[in-house]
């Protein structure tokens, strides 16, 4: 049976009232796993009138701006009219300058037409005009008479999109292009039309969010349930996942037959015969379906329902008229691929598997949504909203009664008592502002405080701040490792790519400058092994992760670890903490033994390398103290603070625990 009301199932699960359950479970203990992004639009608006706390993976479309490109461009296709997209088309893919873009929207006609038609020698930049002035022809010769997906990749191989992406935007474009193969239910997948573009504003809270962090896991709720494609959840886990609308129509391989078809008109007719597109997209299906129910650590629901076979597929007009044309000798299936995966899913359940198909599906056991009281009457969670809603209306219109008392609208916490819970995960950075003030870090890693304001003045924002640089630097460093380029030269180049990709242009000279410093040190003679090397400690049940910016072989043949500093600080490496949990993750990380670490100082301070060998007592004494400093975490408090010089560059400074006399100051952040 296919269920259709998610909510009392969801709520008897957070209460533990769901049959043999014997436990309860956070909302945050909980992730809602989707193939599609339609799958989750039913169980969002069920969580919205339940009051579930719910969080949504990101926002591809307008935090990306690579993929934003690629969006803009599509939407022009669509809509020729849009010249806001063409425009950014123009910017962005294509570089055209300031002058030939106001020369382009001076025209009287459309701008798509002014790109077509007006004459060469009025642009400064015309081969820049020329190649965008093709690309858009020949695109949209093909938009009509393409499909959606066979368009895309004439996009993307035409214009070579992704060589202007960084590795983060081509993660994120990987989940554009999920949507793009999965749009259409029919046998023949439509062109690209504005209904599809609509779409994609329909479902922009489920893409990826684009990040300068080296991974492409989304942040995790603690108390909301954790909403994602199942894409999205790779490398997570949950106690609790939920897979909807395992139906053998929903997760039927998205190739279509037309697809053969197509290829061999667009790409000849081996290409057509080169593989069996439809089990192609079956072994996928069945891959995807693989990572969704491996995150679940506990308890794993999957919602389905057999399938039904009796409600065929009306034809479409193309499938009738190749129909039409070709002799019946020659087999023409225009269908979709049938995938019966939850049939295939019954076969195989364990003998201990509960069906919760009738205790999911009943109504709420016990009263878990909590109270809400207002001007002393208990309020249903739905009414307190509507009611909070028409307060804070009343406020913006001007029409709040001035009663004598103040109106106060009390919550009682709608999942029990209940405080914040610090990170899972700790990290150097986080373990060191807790040992320099456990005020500062409640703040920025337990409930993510955002900054005091600051008042500018004549001197504020003048220059490029040291994080800007470092990262900059950091990151080109692991880029040329990946591409083993070894001159300076191509760290120039990479550098220059990459403060263009993230508009940090008042970097580069800074930036440049570090390179400069790097190629003075002995480090460019070594091997480098590793880069940007993520790990994950499990120190006496506490998680402390972070990366390793290099690891070298020196000509003696030893490995050595180096974090490199771009900033002005110097480092005590008698005292240091750093290092020494970067040789404890090494232990698993390789096999030969490292003993050695440091740090290149490739800021105004250096060119240097400071290294040293920690012993094993050393080691160990930092795990110590480590260990020591996550199980105080775990008892953390607002009230408790430090107040020093680290105060000054404090972004929470206007706080009454630092003196009046200090002040954010925005070119220092390490």
């Amino acid at each position: 049976m296919v269920r259709r009301n998610f909510a009392p199932g969801w709520q008897n699960v957070v209460s533990g009232n769901a049959e043999t359950l014997d436990e309860t479970y956070d909302p945050g203990d909980i992730a809602l796993l989707v193939r599609k992004n339609d799958h989750a639009t039913p169980v969002i608006e069920e969580f919205e009138d339940a009051g579930i706390p719910y969080q949504v993976a990101g926002d591809l479309a307008t935090e990306s701006v690579g993929v934003g490109t690629v969006t803009a461009y599509l939407k022009a296709l669509a809509r020729p009219a849009d010249e806001v997209s063409w425009n950014r088309v123009l910017l962005m893919r294509y570089r055209v300058c300031n002058t030939d873009l106001r020369t382009l929207n001076d025209e009287d006609d459309s701008l798509v037409d002014a790109l077509r038609d007006t004459p060469l020698d009025e642009f400064e930049e015309p081969d820049r005009i020329t190649e965008a002035r093709d690309h858009a022809t020949e695109l949209l010769e093909l938009r009509d008479s393409a499909s959606l997906s066979h368009l895309y990749r004439e996009l993307t191989a035409l214009t070579n999109i992704e060589w202007y992406l960084s590795e983060q935007e081509r993660r994120d474009l990987a989940q554009l292009e999920d949507v793009i193969e999965q749009y259409g239910d029919s046998a023949v997948q439509p062109p690209l039309t504005p209904e599809f573009i609509d779409s994609l504003e329909h479902y922009d809270s489920l893409f990826d969010e684009s990040v300068t962090a080296p991974t492409s896991q989304p942040d995790i709720a603690d108390d909301a349930v954790n909403v994602m494609t199942i894409h999205k959840s790779k490398g997570l886990d949950f106690p609790v996942v939920f897979i909807p609308q395992v139906t053998a129509d929903e997760w039927a391989p998205s190739s279509r037959t037309y697809d053969a078809f197509e290829t061999g008109l667009s790409d000849g007719a081996d290409a057509a015969f080169a593989e069996d597109f439809v089990e192609r997209d079956a072994r996928e299906t069945r891959r995807v379906f693989h990572v969704g129910i491996t995150r679940a650590e506990d308890v794993l629901v999957l919602q389905g329902g057999s399938e039904d076979t009796d409600d065929a597929e009306d034809d479409h007009p193309v499938s009738e008229a190749v129909s039409e044309i070709l002799p019946p000798r020659i087999p023409w299936q225009p269908e979709r691929g049938h995938l019966p995966l939850w049939t295939d899913i019954q076969e195989c359940l364990p003998n201990a598997t509960a069906n919760w198909t009738s205790t999911l599906a009943s109504e709420t056991i016990g009263n878990v949504g909590g109270t809400v009281t207002h001007d002393g009457e208990e309020l249903p969670v739905e009414t307190a909203r509507d009611r909070v809603v028409d307060l804070a209306t009343a406020s913006l219109n001007g029409d709040l009664s001035s009663g004598g008392e103040r109106d106060t609208l009390h919550v009682a916490s709608l999942t029990g008592p209940s405080t914040p819970s610090p990170s899972l995960s700790h990290s150097y950075t986080s373990l060191a502002a807790y040992e320099e003030c456990p005020r500062s870090h409640y703040l920025d890693y337990v409930v993510n405080a955002f900054s005091d304001y600051q008042e500018s003045t004549s001197t504020a924002g003048s220059g490029v701040s040291q994080r800007e640089i470092g990262l900059l630097f950091h990151d080109t460093a692991e880029q040329a490792a990946k591409q083993d380029a070894d001159r300076r030269a191509e760290w120039y180049d990479i550098c220059e790519r990459l403060a263009g990709q993230r508009r940090a242009e008042d970097a580069l000279p800074a930036a440049q400058e570090c390179i400069d410093r790097y190629f003075e040190l002995d480090l460019p003679e070594y091997e480098i092994i590793d880069a940007e090397r993520e790990f994950e400690l499990d120190i006496d049940g506490h998680e402390l992760v972070g990366y390793i910016d290099a690891v070298y072989r020196t000509p003696g043949g030893e490995l050595v670890v180096i974090d490199y500093k771009a900033t002005e600080r110097h480092r005590d490496l008698q005292d240091d903490k750093q290092l020494p949990i970067y040789l404890l993750a090494c232990r698993d990380l390789y096999d030969e033994p490292i003993a050695q670490a440091g740090y290149a100082y490739v800021g105004e301070i250096g060119p240097k390398v400071e290294s040293r060998v920690f012993d094993e007592a050393e080691l160990e004494s930092v795990k110590e103290d480590v260990t020591e400093s996550m199980n105080s975490i775990a008892e953390f408090s607002f009230s408790r603070y430090t107040a020093d010089e680290h105060c000054q560059w404090c972004q929470h400074n206007q706080l009454p625990c630092a003196p009046d006399s200090f002040s954010v100051d925005p070119e220092f952040e390490d």
